[in-house]
């Protein structure tokens, strides 16, 4: 098996990047599928809230985002539904081992994730630990967030980095070939 190390640096450019040399091609694909209907309150910036949402509660924060997104949810399942098809589509068309990593904006077990999934491996499920939520609204249960690989690529380790910018929290993947 090849792992991505050191050892597998070419050459080093005037300005210091490297080029690094697997002898492997890989498609990557990184997508955000789609979540509309404004289900989120910024929690970056103070000055992104109007005074009505500075004066509510957590408790009452996370039922506004959660009725938000329900309202919206129909449409977001079938949009996503649609962008999957056509990203597993492309996903299909090649026999390049390739990551698919992003957004789902779903969780496990749904059109979305199995679509998107198809012969691919789960990162997390091939090298990950603990529970593995990614997002960290909705007291951090869900896991919307993924890096899967084809089998032809060994998962090796991966996590989540909590991560204060954003909503979601980044995940990792290192994959041996």
């Amino acid at each position: 098996m090849k792992k991505f190390t050191n050892q597998n640096v070419l050459k080093e450019t005037k300005n210091n990047n490297k080029i690094i040399i697997i002898g492997i091609i890989i498609l990557l694909f990184g997508i955000a599928l789609g979540l509309w209907g404004g289900y989120e309150i910024d929690k970056t910036s103070e000055n992104a809230k109007s005074f009505s949402e500075l004066l509510l509660s957590d408790e009452e924060k996370e039922n506004q985002i959660y009725t938000q997104f329900t309202d919206n949810m129909e449409a977001n399942i079938i949009q996503r539904a649609k962008q999957a098809k056509d990203i597993a589509s492309l996903v299909n068309a090649t026999e390049t081992p390739v990551i698919l990593c992003g957004d789902f904006n779903d969780t496990p077990g749904t059109f979305t994730y199995e679509t998107l999934k198809g012969n691919l491996q789960d990162g997390f499920l091939s090298a990950g630990e603990g529970y593995g939520a990614t997002y960290r609204g909705l007291h951090n249960l869900l896991r919307i967030d993924y890096l899967f690989h084809s089998p032809s690529l060994l998962a090796l380790k991966y996590g989540t980095m909590s991560y204060d910018m954003s909503d979601h929290n980044p995940v990792y993947l290192e994959v041996g070939l």
